[in-house]
């Protein structure tokens, strides 16, 4: 991995510093962590769309060439999916060095193909950033077909106003290995039709990592619209990007969302649109304590709702303790 590099600048992360401590799918609802499916095909998938930037995206070529090192990593014919042959293939687009973290979607014994469901900000400085990228991995061996989708903190670097893929410091966690009692919310979460969540956020919850006050609220809201969450904890980054505080993601405090009722979070940035509202609900009533959008809707300085250029691709909802 890279070693930190000092910069300077004013860190803009998804969420905001806690000081008493020290991270085009459609919702198409929750999925189960994996599927198998008998197949007598030999193993071979076919190529995967690369992913092009929505109109109007926050720095849109940081999160091209994220999914393009996240896609080119996990996709590769039978007998590719081992450390020199993942590589040679990311050589170009980033230091092989940096890839470590991902070296678990690398299967000797499978074909792989992976999807990108949506790159979201994580967090944004003048020259380095952070990129959650979620993506859908498939595997596929001869006895069958498995699926896992997972988030990953992709890190960039800019110089001369150009973006490099430096490193990926996560992929989004793994299944839990010990069985966990789930709360009613976290349940209700994991069952329900209009959550789409990545594996990884399934997990998280599995784990019994995320406050039951982020689950019930996604219940809530999900009565009345579709969401696609982007990550809970697993796949965010540790810290406020850049900062020295703990995120309220990583203390299972904090949901991103990047589509609302199959509408990316980008597209409706409009005054007056249905996410708009979503929003200013929230705020009306004191839902959260942290509201991150496309929008600052309770004036400049406020500490609750916010925004800036890391927040016009997603929802950040979520509680400071």
């Amino acid at each position: 991995m890279f070693a930190a590099i000092v910069i300077l600048g004013i860190p803009v992360g998804c969420g905001w510093a806690d000081d008493a401590t020290s991270a085009t799918g459609g919702p198409a609802g929750s999925q189960p962590s994996t599927t198998i499916s008998s197949t007598t095909s030999v193993p071979s998938l076919p190529a995967p769309e690369p992913y092009v930037p929505l109109p109007g995206e926050p720095e849109p070529e940081a999160k091209r060439l994220a999914a393009k090192v996240v896609q080119t990593l996990g996709t590769y014919p039978m007998g590719a999916g081992d450390v020199p042959s993942a590589s040679d293939r990311v050589s170009t687009l980033v230091d092989p060095t940096g890839i470590e973290a991902a070296e678990p979607l690398l299967v000797p014994d499978a074909a792989s193909s992976v999807e990108i469901v949506y790159p979201q900000l994580g967090g944004l400085t003048p020259v380095k950033s952070s990129v959650m990228v979620v993506f859908r991995q498939t595997l596929l061996r001869a006895d069958g077909e498995q699926r896992v989708t997972r988030t990953a903190d992709v890190r960039l670097d800019r110089t001369d106003g150009s973006w490099t893929v430096t490193s990926i410091d996560s992929i989004g966690g793994d299944s839990p290995s010990e069985p966990t009692v789930v709360s009613p919310a976290g349940k209700s979460v994991l069952d329900s039709a209009t959550i789409d969540l990545p594996d990884s956020a399934r997990w998280d919850i599995e784990a019994g990592r995320i406050d039951d006050r982020i689950l019930r609220l996604l219940v809530e809201l999900a009565r009345a619209h579709t969401l696609s969450v982007t990550v809970l904890a697993s796949g965010h980054p540790y810290n406020v990007f850049e900062a020295s505080s703990v995120s309220n993601h990583t203390l299972g405090r904090g949901v991103d969302i990047w589509a609302v009722d199959g509408e990316p979070v980008v597209l409706q940035q409009h005054a007056g649109s249905p996410v708009q509202a979503l929003v200013q609900g929230l705020l009306d009533r004191g839902a959260v304590t942290e509201l991150g959008s496309p929008w600052d809707l309770d004036g400049a300085g406020s500490s609750i709702s916010f925004t800036n250029t890391v927040h016009e691709d997603h929802l950040h909802l979520a509680f400071d303790g």
